[in-house]
Formats: C-alpha cells, sequence, structure tokens
C-alpha cells in the first residue's frame, strides 16, 4: 500500500511540473503577442502623425504674414492756451464816479430820514446830534432843521409844520456834518447817497436815510 502511495504522488508531481511548464510557454507567447500588438499600434499612430503634419503643411505657408504698418510721422500743433483774462482792479464807487465826473464836497445836505428807534422815547428836534456813515466816511453831524414829515400812506409831504420826531416816522430834513463829505443824491447814485444815523454813546442805528438833494458846497472843492 506504501508503494500505491508513492507512486501516485510520483505521478501528480509529474503533472504540476508538466502544468506549470506550459503555463509558462503559454505566458511567453501571450508577452511575446502582446509586444507584437504594441510595436503595431506604435507604427500606424507614427504612421497617422506623420501624415498629419503633411497635411497641415500646406495651411501653415498659404497663410500669408500680416502686412506691416509704415509709420507716417504727424505734425503736431503747439498747444494753444486759452487767453488769460487780466482782472483789473476796480476803484470805489465814489472813486469811479470821481474820474467820470467830479463830486465836490458838501457840509450840508438835504435827506430823508427813517427813524427805527430811539433810544428811552427820545424826542428828535431840530439841533439833535449823532454819528453819519455814508460809504466810507464816517462824520459827526446834526439835523439844522425839520423840513417835513412824509405820510406813509400817500407818501406826500403832509402840510403842518413839523417841531418834533417821534420813532417810526419818516422826514424829510437838512443835515450838517462837522467835515465836508463827498454825497450825491440817491437817484443820481445809490451808492454815495444812502446812509444811516447811530448815535454817540452806543453806536446804535436809529435811522436810515438817503440823500434828496444838495446845499453847502464846501470852498474845498
Amino acid at each position: 500500500m506504501t508503494k500505491k502511495t508513492g507512486e501516485g504522488a510520483t505521478s501528480e508531481l509529474t503533472e504540476l511540473r508538466n502544468l506549470i511548464i506550459e503555463t509558462q510557454t503559454a505566458t511567453q507567447s501571450s508577452i511575446q503577442q502582446l509586444g507584437d500588438v504594441v510595436g503595431a499600434l506604435t507604427a500606424r499612430l507614427d504612421a497617422l502623425t506623420t501624415r498629419l503634419n503633411r497635411q497641415a503643411q500646406p495651411l501653415v505657408h498659404a497663410t500669408p504674414p500680416p502686412p506691416q504698418q509704415q509709420f507716417t510721422p504727424q505734425h503736431h500743433q503747439p498747444l494753444q492756451h486759452p487767453p488769460q483774462h487780466h482782472h483789473q482792479h476796480n476803484p470805489a464807487p465814489f472813486q469811479q464816479l470821481r474820474h467820470q465826473q467830479p463830486v465836490p464836497p458838501v457840509t450840508e445836505f438835504v435827506a430823508q430820514l427813517q427813524f427805527l428807534e430811539l433810544l428811552d422815547n427820545v424826542i428828535v428836534t431840530a439841533g439833535y446830534k449823532a454819528i453819519l456813515h455814508i460809504h466810507e466816511a464816517v462824520e459827526e453831524c446834526e439835523i439844522i432843521e425839520l423840513i417835513s414829515q412824509i405820510d406813509k400812506k400817500t407818501r406826500k409831504p403832509m402840510k403842518k409844520k413839523l417841531f418834533f420826531v417821534k420813532n417810526g416816522a419818516v422826514v424829510v430834513c437838512r443835515i450838517q456834518v462837522t467835515n465836508p463829505i463827498r454825497v450825491e443824491k440817491f437817484s443820481d447814485f445809490p451808492q454815495l447817497g444812502r446812509f444811516t444815523l447811530r448815535t454817540h454813546d452806543e453806536g446804535k442805528i436809529i435811522a436810515v436815510g438817503k440823500v434828496t438833494a444838495l446845499s453847502g458846497v464846501s470852498s474845498s472843492a
């Protein structure tokens, strides 16, 4: 029985060896076939690449190069600067008027006054003194005559004689200044014919006025 067992093992071993040899042979054959297939594919790929390159070459040569632009020099015109406006110095209103027509200095003039607010209900009569502010001049002045009072409704002079003035009244009066000043009628030149009256102590505006007539021309003119 031992002899039979050994013979069976030897037979099985022989079969295994034969199977291994056949497998190796088949594997080598498969590798060789695979190499042949890869070689054939590579040759076919090279041939296809060469053909594509040959087809692309005529297209490359058929495309003309872009034309070169010729540079043409341009004549640049010089920059033109905008005209410069020279600002002229404008003289003061009374100086400008003086250039056109000399304005003589006066010591008296007739004016229309509107009293705004008199301190402590002061009653203004002839002889009332204040500070006159007209254009650039500041002078002491005196109301030397109350001529008439203006009716606010009709804007005409009232007939009754005027002795004093109260708050809010509009009057025509004659004003005298200490030193000669250059003024004009408001209707001729408003800048030289508008003025204010202020108090001596507090400098408060008590009246606004306009020159209506000139009188008392100074000899210094």
